[in-house]
């Protein structure tokens, strides 16, 4: 029985249509489309709960031709339980979403005409999400503030209706922010925001200036906190360090972290050894490690990585610093390392997954 089906440069719309027509036919639960010719119709007749009741995951990926799904023309619940579009020209999103009373995830890519004012339409949406993504669209400081309000609204209202009470958390635990609109600032608002208790930020791309908010989020709410993203150029060794606390504050705040991305941002060798040195044995909890397109990194500070022995995934993308001999400490270290990913750097390992 397939259950995962991915379908990429279709460009014949004949094709395409005898492609949707056998998937039909099967019990698919994961579907992603990557530049494929796809009309409104012809998603509506795949997403339709007779002929597709085991669709649950569905991916829209780099779609030249516009789809309005308001024409998809829905009168009927459906199955899905998350959608995903990126870079498509993708339009009236909320239209399928308030159809979809089991979606809990949603994710909205490179969608350039996506601002504050799109969430509105999807107000109902949000509310029962338990992961938002919103990365490369044109949300401010503002969007933060109207997002929230949902949340709070919803939590109020909904546990006021049933216990007289409003309710202490909402749904959304995953939140993944990137915009150059959205500032520091965003820290301070969701840590005001009791009724939110995040397990995964990402706020990768947006303008993180001021470390201050940051560690103000993280004395209040970092305990919880798994997975943290602060991919940005302006993040560098002193913003990062005041942030996490990580050159002689309390290591406590960030005992939970379990991933921190730290994609493109403008770090160097000096926050590489904080984290050896806050990470690093005997502590046993940082997983995942993401620090592409550091440039100014170097295989000098990398090779200390290898005393982060809890370590199973590591991306060193685009580290142009980097050589093979750098690396052989980091395989000897982490010995419960499962990926290494090493695209564009001067060693022909690109991506390695491995078992022990």
């Amino acid at each position: 029985m397939i259950e995962v089906v991915r379908i990429d440069n279709i460009r014949s719309e004949q094709a395409a249509k005898r492609l949707f027509q056998r998937i039909k036919e099967t019990n698919v639960k994961f579907l992603t489309l990557d530049k494929v010719n796809i009309s409104a119709r012809d998603l509506s007749e795949l997403l339709d709960l007779e002929s597709s009741p085991h669709l649950l995951h569905l991916q829209l990926r780099n779609i030249k031709n516009e789809i309005n799904l308001w024409d998809c023309g829905l009168t009927e619940n459906l199955a899905l339980r998350s959608f995903e579009v990126d870079m498509a020209p993708v339009t009236y999103i909320g239209s399928l979403c308030m159809y979809a009373p089991q979606l809990v995830s949603l994710s909205l890519t490179n969608i350039l005409d996506f601002g504050d004012s799109g969430l509105s339409a999807l107000e109902s949406t949000i509310q029962r999400l338990e992961h938002l993504k919103l990365v490369n669209v044109h949300l401010s400081d503002l969007g933060v503030v109207y997002l929230l309000r949902i949340l709070s609204e919803y939590c109020f209202e909904k546990e006021c209706a049933k216990h007289n009470g409003p309710n202490r958390f909402c749904k959304l635990k995953r939140l993944e922010l990137s915009s150059k609109k959205i500032t520091s600032h965003a820290f301070d608002l969701i840590r005001e925001a009791e009724y939110l208790q995040l397990t995964h930020l990402n706020v990768g791309g947006c303008r993180i200036q001021n470390a201050d908010p940051v560690r103000r989020f993280m004395v209040k709410k970092g305990h919880g906190l798994k997975c943290l993203g602060l991919g940005s150029p302006t993040v560098d060794d002193t913003i990062l360090a005041s942030s996490l606390f990580l050159d002689g504050y309390p290591r406590s705040l960030v005992s939970s972290l379990q991933e921190l991305h730290l994609t493109g941002a403008g770090i160097s060798d000096r926050s590489v050894d904080m984290i050896v040195r806050v990470f690093g044995a005997p502590n046993d909890h940082l997983r995942v490690l993401n620090i592409s397109w550091c440039t100014l990194v170097t295989g000098r500070s990398i090779e200390n990585l290898g005393k982060v022995v809890s370590l199973e995934e590591l991306y060193l993308n685009k580290c142009r610093r980097i050589k093979l001999d750098h690396l052989i400490p980091v395989l000897v270290g982490c010995n419960r390392l499962q990926k290494l990913s090493c695209r564009d750097i001067p060693v022909k390992l690109v991506s390695f997954n491995f078992s022990r």
